[in-house]
């Protein structure tokens, strides 16, 4: 069948202490690109490297995995004004058109990928990225949205979870 490239980012473990394994990273989102995210925060997480290989991706449908782009230049500029705290009713009905306005827009650009891009495909990514790391366990580290995500790994794969960090947890 047809299948769809994750694109992967891994700075290796500068092997000052006993290497654990692979950490993989989600910065959140969903739709940002682990791959361009990882370098810009190397330095925050520049003291995990001494055990483990670090490591982030572009989820479905994000940046170099078949980015799906839900909006033009001009949709996104025209985006900014709505108010995301909606505290009217015109605020309301606002937010909600352009909610469905780029739920639609993102059906047209994905086509027949949409089906196919969702936070279970993406858990599901994440052990296949363990086992091709070959590392026994998914240590893992999820920041906003990535929490969400690593809760449904671990809901998917419980017995293969390792060490897991869920920073600003989605509820």
């Amino acid at each position: 069948g047809k299948t769809i490239d994750i694109a992967l980012i891994r700075a290796k473990s500068t092997g000052e202490g006993s290497r654990i394994g692979s950490l993989i990273f989600n910065f959140g989102g969903p739709g940002s690109s682990g791959v361009s995210m990882l370098p810009a925060f190397a330095g925050l997480y520049g003291a995990l490297r001494a055990r483990y290989d670090l490591v982030s991706f572009d989820p479905r449908g994000v940046a170099a995995s078949e980015g799906v782009r839900c909006r033009s230049d001009k949709e996104l500029q025209a985006a900014e004004s709505v108010d995301l705290t909606p505290d009217t009713p015109a605020e309301e009905k606002a937010y909600f058109k352009d909610a469905a306005d780029f739920g639609a827009g993102c059906a047209r650009a994905a086509g027949p990928l949409l089906p196919h891009i969702s936070t279970a495909d993406s858990a599901r990514d994440l052990d296949l990225m363990r086992q091709v790391l070959g590392d026994r366990e998914l240590h893992y580290f999820g920041i906003s949205y990535g929490t969400e995500l690593g809760g449904v790994y671990a809901h998917l794969f419980p017995k293969s979870v390792g060490r897991a960090v869920f920073d600003a947890v989605v509820d």
